[in-house]
């Protein structure tokens, strides 16, 4: 699958995978979708999250990030910020993914129980964009 507007973190280099998520929160006026794991759902999520990437509505840059191994999450996490979404509530295991504010604060997510259509992930993007 092609991924044009998508950072995906190294699933073996767990140092790669931080240097290349602290990178893009290092990133002036960029959103993101952080997708987790590698199941056929995160994969249609990763598909139309980076779909929705490559549109910016309102002038800002936007990015999808795939993280298969959802254990670097434990590291991962220190380089976001609780917004309407505290990050201790965050549980791979239960959500497909979390939308990520300019300010680096998670501010939207999609449970597991939803599909990751285009619809849903536009929102992850637009509802990580109002702060």
């Amino acid at each position: 699958m092609t991924l044009n507007n998508t950072i995906t973190l190294s699933s073996t280099d767990s140092a790669q995978a931080e240097q290349a998520f602290k990178s893009l929160m290092q990133e002036k006026d960029v959103i993101t979708v952080l997708v987790f794991g590698n199941t056929a759902v995160s994969q249609q999520a990763i598909q139309s999250a980076d779909v929705r990437a490559g549109s910016a509505p309102a002038g800002f840059k936007r990015k999808a990030v795939w993280m298969q191994n959802t254990s670097q999450w434990d590291t991962l996490k220190k380089y976001v910020k609780s917004g309407s979404i505290a990050v201790s509530s965050v549980d791979p295991a239960k959500l497909t993914a979390i939308g990520i504010s300019l300010s680096d604060k998670i501010d939207s997510e999609v449970p597991n129980t939803k599909t990751p259509d285009f619809i849903v992930m536009e929102l992850a993007f637009v509802q990580a964009s109002q702060e």
